[in-house]
């Protein structure tokens, strides 16, 4: 499985010390941003303006950005705006949650140039999302890649990871055999190797990564999964 380190902070200067701590393990990393709209939470670049979203680009520089928007974009003018400052500093990956909109077609036009994507865009589902509904944009739009949220609590880091995930996972693969997906919330190495079985391809460790005298040690029994 890709190991994307997940860093959800408030302070600039929070996100830099984590990054500190993988840059020289990973060649990738996963900034989450919540604006405290469409989840209750707020972290760095809450408010998504083209000079913290620069910032998040320089933190990361020669890094694969992974943005994991926990944003609303529901709102006209307010999505467009955003949608373009974040194009601007042009991470390689982001992720956008169901229920953040109804226009994804509107979404995907602005990430396409001469029938491309220039982003990948991946669909962020929650536990209480069914395969239906799931499937419904998945048919219909050309996401690159799922990521599961195997916590309840959406927006905040250090939950325990919830076994509902599981299964969730498991219907996704079944119904897109090819797709890769990704889960973030809760992971740890108690529940890495069963995240694989299950069908899982990428992984975002937050707290089962931080949270450990040894970081790099932590990492390689990752990558042994």
């Amino acid at each position: 499985m890709e190991i994307y380190p997940s860093i959800l902070e408030k302070k600039r200067s929070d996100i830099e010390s984590r990054l500190k701590l993988v840059k020289p393990l990973v060649s990738q990393v996963q900034i989450d941003i919540c604006d405290g709209q469409f989840v209750p939470s707020k972290t760095y670049a809450s408010n998504l303006t083209s000079q913290s979203l620069e910032n998040i680009r320089k933190m990361t520089r020669g890094k694969i950005l992974e943005l994991d928007l926990m944003i609303d974009l529901s709102r006209g003018r307010l999505a467009k705006d955003r949608v373009n400052r974040i194009k601007a500093i042009r991470p390689e990956r982001v992720i956008l949650h169901m229920g953040s909109t109804n226009k994804w077609g509107d979404i995907f036009s602005r990430f396409t140039r001469r029938g491309k994507l220039t982003t990948e865009i991946g669909l962020g589902v929650h536990l209480r999302h069914s395969i239906t509904d799931i499937s419904k944009l998945l048919d219909n739009y050309p996401f690159s890649f799922v990521q599961v949220m195997g916590i309840e609590k959406v927006g905040y880091s250090g939950q325990s990871f919830s076994k509902k995930a599981y299964k969730k996972i498991s219907s996704i693969r079944k119904r897109y055999p090819k797709l890769p997906i990704s889960v973030d919330g809760g992971v740890k190495i108690s529940n890495a190797k069963k995240l694989k079985t299950a069908g899982t391809t990428r992984i975002c460790p937050n707290s089962g990564l931080f949270n450990n005298s040894n970081i790099e040690e932590i990492y390689r029994e990752f990558k042994k999964i």
